[in-house]
């Protein structure tokens, strides 16, 4: 490829910031550089994807990659060596930008997951339901782990959901062995309040009977005054929030020993949705 003639101005309406273009890393002269980059750029508005390879030699790129992204539009970028390193890159109907692939990638991610709920599967990066194994490698999608043998799965009072699971896990051994189950407790919008598979039931509870499920809940209901406040040392800002919020106050009531609260199994009451 012919290099471009060095020391030209930018254009007057460059279509790339200079301040912007700098976050690059360069081994080149960065005047130079931005110069030509910004003057390729203007010349070849209608054909992004030449405008970029001709780009790469100013950034110390190797070539130009083109990747599909959450919501379907397509990204290309100037190979720069890094997933998170700063580059050259487009989107339709966003023009030429400087970011990471990594980061554009995984911003398209998010943005689809909160417009539609989904999220992709973290074994094999279909995109599904959440609360749901994955529907082409079967796997929990959250995890990418083989899907565990479900327990329950039900809806609780004001929209919330738990699910449980046999881990094949045990603690102690012989008359003190105990199974230890899996959970997790979406909020009604769907997601993911707490997860772990560290839940005992007692030596005479069924895994899969409403006591087990009031006993965890139990845990999960805690809210801050009702033990030390060591407990929820290693709570996240949402998981706070919701500690200290009115639903837990109502759910634990509901869910207490001898609470009025339902347990609605969403295979029964809802087709096997999430």
């Amino acid at each position: 490829m012919a290099l471009e003639p060095i020391g030209a101005a930018a254009p007057i309406h460059a279509p790339l910031a200079r301040s912007e273009f700098f976050r690059i890393r360069l081994t080149r002269d960065p005047d130079v550089a931005y110069a030509n980059v910004a003057r390729i750029l203007a010349e070849h508005r209608a054909r992004p994807d030449f405008a970029l390879e001709r780009c790469a030699e100013w950034i110390d790129g190797f070539g130009v990659e083109c990747l599909t992204l959450a919501d379907d539009s397509e990204l290309l970028y100037v190979n720069v060596g890094d997933t998170y390193r700063a580059t050259l890159c487009y989107v339709p109907g966003r023009g030429v930008f400087v970011s990471s692939w990594g980061d554009v990638y995984e911003a398209a991610d998010r943005a689809r997951e909160e417009a539609d709920g989904e999220r992709r599967c973290a074994y094999c990066s279909t995109w599904g339901d959440v609360g749901a194994p994955c529907g082409s490698c079967g796997r929990d999608a959250e995890t990418g782990e083989p899907w565990a043998e479900p327990l329950r799965h039900v809806r609780l009072e004001l929209g919330y959901a738990l699910r449980t699971w046999d881990t094949g896990k045990s603690t102690g051994r012989g008359m003190l062995a105990r199974t230890r189950i899996g959970y997790e407790l979406r909020e009604p919008a769907g997601a993911v309040l707490f997860r772990g598979d560290d839940f005992g039931p007692g030596a005479s509870t069924a895994d899969d009977s409403d006591d087990a499920l009031r006993g965890l809940c139990g845990f999960l209901f805690l809210r801050p005054g009702d033990t030390d406040a060591e407990y929820f040392a290693a709570y996240s800002d949402a998981q706070r929030a919701f500690a200290e919020s009115s639903d837990c106050e109502l759910l634990a009531f509901l869910y207490s020993e001898e609470g009025p609260g339902t347990f609605a199994d969403v295979d029964a009451a809802e087709g096997g949705a999430a």
